[in-house]
């Protein structure tokens, strides 16, 4: 919910900016062979995680800035930057030159305590593992710190030069639509969730109903969502008290990106008051498995306990293999989604409790 003032920002922000152009998880068994690399994960180079951008408005608590972003991907892609709000141009569509290297000027408005926001760079079509996200803090107006060089930290270089990383092969049940979906169903009484996710949500939301009898349940689904357009999709919904959101991604993510993968979960959390996650069933891409990611799910539910709820599909699939049949190993049979949805309905019901 934003606060008095945000759109008077927005306005603002608009003005300035506009006609600038623009596996299984732990236990995964090892591929037959080495895949085909995909296209070069993006990967935002400026500004880095944790830089102060001045405003360019401010209202109250309110503030906004027009933001250069530049960074690099596969040459000839179009890469989609965005910052998540509302307002045009808080998301813009750019090509990588010859030398793969982008450069978007987009908005970014927010109204939070601690005025952060995300700025993710994403593949416009892509089922790849085709996302990075920097958090950044937009400061006060005329910060003559925030956003200078000397002020920033040293990022680390990416890997990806090392260890490529391929698309994302592996097809959706064959009852399952590879369109996005939203679909409200059940009654009213014991509660209400808002799933986002991917394929794996797709392929259980026929048995959510029957999993959480009385409750209202919506899923938003799509084939190769990434984590970045998960959370994109969280931040635009409307947060209602007594509402458990519930997420069903990452599978389609960079398995070194835990810190983005950190940040999300606990924004969720944040924002959303209880948040439900669930562990990775992946083989290992380019050589990484997600069991860093696993544990580090794990160790957010130690630490942020009642109010995040972690399904451990990682170790349910380690003791039924048969739930996850297919030579992908990541997309369950019937069965599996079948136990995938009441799992979830288990973790949602301790976070509505």
């Amino acid at each position: 919910m934003r606060r008095r003032g945000t759109s008077a920002v927005a306005a603002a922000v608009f003005l300035l900016v506009a006609g600038c152009g623009g596996s299984s998880g732990d236990k995964a068994p090892a591929l037959a062979a080495t895949p085909t690399p995909g296209p070069a994960h993006p990967h935002i180079t400026s500004p880095i995680a944790g830089d102060v951008i001045p405003a360019t408005a401010e209202f109250g608590d309110s503030r906004g800035a027009g933001i250069v972003v530049t960074g690099t991907a596969q040459a000839g892609h179009k890469i989609v930057v965005a910052t998540g709000c509302g307002v045009p141009n808080c998301s813009m569509t750019t090509v990588t030159n010859a030398a793969g290297k982008f450069r978007a000027h987009v908005s970014a408005t927010t109204s939070a305590a601690n005025h952060r926001i995300a700025i993710t760079a994403s593949y416009e079509v892509s089922d790849a593992v085709d996302s990075d996200q920097v958090v950044v803090t937009i400061g006060p107006m005329g910060s003559a710190s925030s956003g200078t060089k000397h002020h920033r930290r040293k990022k680390p270089q990416p890997q990806s030069s090392q260890t490529p990383f391929p698309a994302a092969t592996v097809p959706p049940p064959s009852s399952s639509s590879t369109s996005p979906s939203t679909t409200t169903t059940g009654g009213g009484g014991s509660g209400s969730v808002v799933v986002i996710g991917d394929s794996l949500a797709q392929g259980m939301q026929p048995y959510m109903t029957g999993a959480l009898p009385r409750w209202k349940v919506r899923v938003d689904s799509r084939v190769g969502r990434p984590l970045a357009e998960g959370m994109q999709i969280f931040n635009r919904t409307s947060i209602r008290p007594g509402t458990v959101y519930a997420f069903s991604l990452f599978t389609n993510d960079d398995p070194r990106s835990v810190g983005v993968l950190d940040a999300a979960v606990r924004e969720s959390v944040e924002r959303g008051g209880c948040a439900v996650w669930a562990t990775i069933v992946r083989p290992p891409v380019g050589g990484v498995s997600y069991a860093t990611a696993n544990r580090h799910l794990r160790q957010l539910a130690a630490t942020l306990a009642p109010r995040l709820q972690i399904v451990d599909w990682a170790a349910a699939v380690a003791v039924h293999p048969d739930w996850v049949p297919g030579a992908d190993h990541v997309h369950a049979s019937a069965v599996g989604y079948q136990n995938r949805a009441a799992l979830y309905a288990q973790a949602i019901r301790s976070c509505g409790a």
